[in-house]
Parts: C-alpha cells; sequence; structure tokens
C-alpha cells in the first residue's frame, strides 16, 4: 500500500522540476519510509538516487586498532569512507554556506 503512494508522489510535476533540495528529500524520506517496513532493497535504490544527485560515494570498510587512548586492545572496527564525485563538486545542494564544521575534534579520550 505505502509502495503506491510513494510511487504516486514520484510521478508528480514537482519532483520532475529542478529543485534538487526536495528531490533529495524525497528520496531520503522514501527510504526511511521502505526501511521501516523492512523493505531494504528499495529502500537501497532510493538511497542510491540521493547519492547520485548529491554525488557522494560511500564506502564501507574495516580497521584493526584502538579508537581511544584508554583502549587496552586493538579490535576490529567499522568506518565510512565518503568521497565526493568531482563533477558534482559545484552542488546546488547547499542549505546553508556559512556552516561550519570542524575538520579535528580533539577529545581527549
Amino acid at each position: 500500500m505505502i509502495t503506491s503512494y510513494i510511487k504516486e508522489i514520484s510521478e508528480m510535476d514537482w519532483l520532475k522540476c529542478n529543485d534538487s533540495i526536495a528531490k533529495l528529500m524525497f528520496y531520503v524520506e522514501s527510504s526511511q519510509i521502505h526501511l521501516h517496513y523492512h523493505e531494504v532493497v528499495v529502500a537501497k535504490k532510493f538511497i542510491t538516487e540521493a547519492q547520485m544527485l548529491v554525488g557522494l560515494d560511500i564506502e564501507l570498510s574495516g580497521a584493526y586498532g584502538k579508537r581511544t587512548q584508554f583502549q587496552k586492545k586493538a579490535v576490529p572496527q567499522l568506518f565510512v569512507k565518503l568521497k565526493r564525485n568531482k563533477a558534482k563538486q559545484e552542488s546546488d545542494i547547499v542549505l546553508d554556506s556559512n556552516f561550519y564544521c570542524p575538520f579535528d575534534l580533539c577529545l581527549q579520550d
């Protein structure tokens, strides 16, 4: 039932316009809805569409080591590698150009 509603919304004219932020929000929200109903394959398709829209490559990788200075032994850890697509570098999906995000945050842990 929810799939038919999402399909109906995806065929509306507002999604075919050049509003990239609206498209991105639709893809992400649609994937969340499908994940809620355990439809992982369909959710993955919407996430892939959102990734292509913003030009992100997401890769899962692993490492063996210590995350903090207090860890006694090294353990396998999962981390995410994000890469920006060069063609989408100047994307119009920017909500706030004054947004500041620190490159490194020293937590002393």
